[in-house]
């Protein structure tokens, strides 16, 4: 489906560099389905007769009930958006991963990460009436998540990042031998079959052992004096490690990352984050 003619605007803007007020572009194009992910604002409300009646106690407001989408309503805007969409999902971040050297991009990294966040809240929206895989949405975020990283915005990339894995818990596969269950921090795969070679989604393991390693060079770039954060490094690494088996990272096979983890007492804890883990570790 073709775009209109604001769509194609924004969009000719992100590939010129031409940045400014592009937040509040995004904002209002994406209006109509920012109803579908806020349906019930706040909205004013008319003071009360009674309000100067001191003898008598206003009764709180009782919470609008939660509406159900229309399908076909949310059919018709994934219609109308989703070419809309799908684009700002291939620019915005090549865009801002040019931010360290690109000045204009730099200036205004905010608004784009913002516009960004914006996009996938909307493809959240209407993931229910557009076809893919059952991770669809978690891709787009896993990318997000990265993108946060290279933007050295390191405390969001690590928060993201724990989403994204709660998310990816929830995912039910189809068309392979095993499911998804979740452990602490990290999704679990369940062999529920004969355990053939082609029994693992590989593209599922790969966001999971990316997105841990974007948290874990994160937290230990960013030097937070939060223990809580490398107590999860040291879980996250546990529970991630069977899955490094499924995943081929060709000349990469061998690599590893060494993490230095500094506590708040001052001692340091060397973390190595293995890509080739041990054969007999199994998932």
């Amino acid at each position: 489906m073709a775009m209109d003619a604001k769509a194609s605007s924004i969009l000719s803007k992100l590939q010129n560099y031409d940045f400014a007020g592009i937040e509040e572009l995004f904002s209002v194009y994406l209006h109509p389905i920012s109803l579908l992910i806020s349906p019930n604002p706040q909205h004013s409300k008319k003071p009360s007769k009674a309000r100067n009646n001191h003898n008598r106690k206003q009764s709180k407001p009782k919470p609008e009930p939660e509406t159900e989408q229309d399908p076909s309503s949310i059919r018709s805007l994934a219609k109308t958006f989703w070419p809309f969409i799908h684009q700002s999902l291939i620019l915005l971040p090549d865009r801002l991963s040019e931010s360290p050297k690109n000045p204009n991009t730099q200036q205004f990294i905010t608004q784009l990460l913002n516009s960004y966040t914006l996009c996938l809240d909307c493809l959240d929206a209407l993931s229910s009436q557009l076809s893919g895989k059952p991770y669809s949405v978690q891709l787009q975020r896993a990318r997000f998540v990265n993108c946060l990283f290279r933007c050295q915005r390191y405390d969001e990339a690590v928060d993201e990042g724990f989403r994204v894995l709660k998310s990816l818990g929830g995912v039910k596969l189809q068309g392979f031998q095993c499911k998804v269950t979740m452990g602490e921090l990290v999704p679990r795969l369940i062999h529920d079959g004969d355990g053939a070679a082609n029994a693992v989604d590989v593209e599922f393991v790969r966001i999971i052992v990316d997105t841990v390693f974007a948290i874990v060079t994160s937290v230990s770039i960013s030097k937070t004096k939060d223990a809580g954060k490398y107590t999860a490094l040291l879980i996250l690494i546990n529970e991630v490690r069977p899955l490094l088996r499924c995943v081929s990272y060709n000349r990469e096979a061998k690599k590893v990352a060494s993490v230095s983890v500094c506590h708040k007492s001052g001692y340091t804890v060397n973390t190595i984050f293995v890509l080739a883990p041990r054969k007999e570790e199994e998932y």
